[in-house]
């Protein structure tokens, strides 16, 4: 885990996690303005949504088989393997995302998003596999 800097994921300050936070807000972005849009326009704010899920590597929020893949990826690939997967969930969920509403976007996001996601679409998709990363 040295290799990545992970330990600075829990140090003072978190800048790990303030860095991979701001990535995947760049991503999003670019790749999916309407969404950014919609969490700009609900004061949704990246940081205390998506914490929680790059905190724990997915663990605390998707299904266990996932959850292992994404691990997975992670200790090969490194922390973009953490942002895509984020960013291709997102996208993937888009349509239901921007239905809800301030508080319920950090409800559905947090909890039932990355589940639905995973019951709707296989591995592969949620992973994006044929991009390299």
């Amino acid at each position: 885990m040295s290799r990545f800097g992970w330990r600075e994921l829990y140090v003072k300050g978190m800048p790990k996690l303030l860095s991979l936070v701001a990535a995947l807000k760049r991503k999003v972005e670019e790749r999916l303005p309407k969404l950014y849009s919609h969490f700009e326009k609900n004061g949704i704010y990246f940081e205390g949504l998506f914490s929680p899920i790059f905190m724990t590597v997915f663990m605390s929020c998707a299904p266990l088989g996932l959850a292992v893949r994404i691990f997975d990826l992670f200790l090969v690939n490194g922390e973009q393997a953490l942002t895509e997967c984020a960013l291709n969930i997102l996208e993937l969920m888009q349509a239901e995302v921007t239905k809800l509403k301030q508080e319920a976007v950090y409800v559905y996001v947090k909890g039932d998003m990355i589940a639905e996601c995973y019951e709707k679409f296989n591995f592969a998709t949620v992973a994006n596999l044929h991009q390299n990363y």
